[in-house]
């Protein structure tokens, strides 16, 4: 009940018909009254919320986002669809907050936006910023530290999402954004800074794997799937992981294949774009008894050890063509 109600209150109060906003008057310093007496009752020695956060030259709260564009707004969601948890946001409203980052906050040449916090991107090369005030939106006179910047991993997760939801082209740009930056000549391609050195938070670049691939795994039902997002008529070929094992798959010409290259698999489950009834499985080259339906080819638990290749011929089986797909 919790989730529902919480879910239809950010939809209905903080989504301005193009992307999801703060809610705050950033004039109105009582807001920061709460957090004042909490610091006072807490008795923490030194801190006061209004020296901190109250601009008395501009009469405005400091470090909001207020009207801007987020480029981590639908992030909650972005970790949903990754751990298969289902929308907790409107489809629709998502999808425009996308396309609302894509346009006001990436950037193909980063020199067009002054930028007096960390530099890690410069001239013409390309990036996303932290938060943009469209022409028309009034921007907080000090705004959340590090608006301007291009942080990698935000650029990843915001990237993978544009994937996520079909749009493959534009993702790929937002990655090659931070990839061309660290080409190796102006950058070490190993060493993606943001707050030091190797910074950890680029690691979201994984999600492009999970989003690209459609991979999804349930440990306790001994269920993986895979749903590529390619066009159709061309192979997909893949790395996928688990707690137990890691390996490749493979989708062409009708057949789908699983190999494990480390650890061991048990599955009992493989669900597969346009899987058809005639499905044929083998192990190794063995038959293996299976049924499949509903786009998935069910057998009894099985284990898949190291070396060893699963294998689906099936007529209907091919690489689904994009969903959701729609200009930006």
């Amino acid at each position: 009940a919790m989730f529902e109600r919480g879910r239809a209150w950010v939809d209905e109060n903080l989504f301005n018909g193009e992307y999801y906003v703060q809610k705050l008057d950033l004039k109105d310093r009582s807001a920061l009254d709460p957090y004042q007496k909490a610091t006072v009752s807490r008795r923490i020695v030194g801190a006061n919320v209004y020296d901190l956060y109250w601009s008395e030259e501009h009469g405005e709260i400091k470090y909001q986002s207020g009207e801007g564009c987020l480029v981590d707004q639908v992030l909650g969601q972005w970790h949903a669809d990754l751990y298969g948890l289902g929308e907790i946001l409107d489809r629709a409203h998502v999808r425009s907050a996308l396309r609302s980052i894509y346009r006001y906050n990436f950037l193909r040449r980063i020199e067009d936006v002054a930028n007096p916090c960390r530099v890690f991107g410069m001239y013409d090369e390309s990036g996303t910023v932290i938060c943009a005030w469209p022409k028309g939106v009034p921007a907080p006179a000090v705004p959340v530290p590090y608006a301007q910047e291009t942080m990698h991993g935000f650029e990843y997760a915001f990237g993978s999402a544009l994937m996520e939801y079909g749009w493959l082209d534009e993702g790929v740009e937002v990655f090659r954004g931070v990839r061309d930056r660290y080409d190796g000549k102006a950058r070490n391609p190993w060493n993606e800074i943001e707050c030091g050195s190797n910074y950890a938070r680029s690691m979201a670049s994984w999600a492009a794997v999970l989003a690209l691939s459609g991979f999804h795994f349930d440990a306790h039902r001994h269920a993986i799937g895979f749903a590529p997002k390619l066009r159709d008529g061309l192979a997909f070929r893949s790395l996928w992981s688990t707690a137990e094992g890691w390996g490749t798959v493979e989708m062409v010409d009708g057949c789908f294949s699983l190999t494990v290259l480390g650890g061991s698999a048990r599955l009992a489950r493989i669900a597969l774009p346009s899987v058809s009834a005639e499905a044929a499985v083998t192990l190794n080259g063995r038959p293996v008894d299976a049924a499949a339906s509903d786009g998935a080819v069910t057998f009894g638990p099985i284990v898949i050890g190291s070396g060893d290749t699963l294998r689906i011929d099936a007529s209907g089986l091919a690489v689904g063509a994009l969903r959701d797909v729609a200009t930006l």
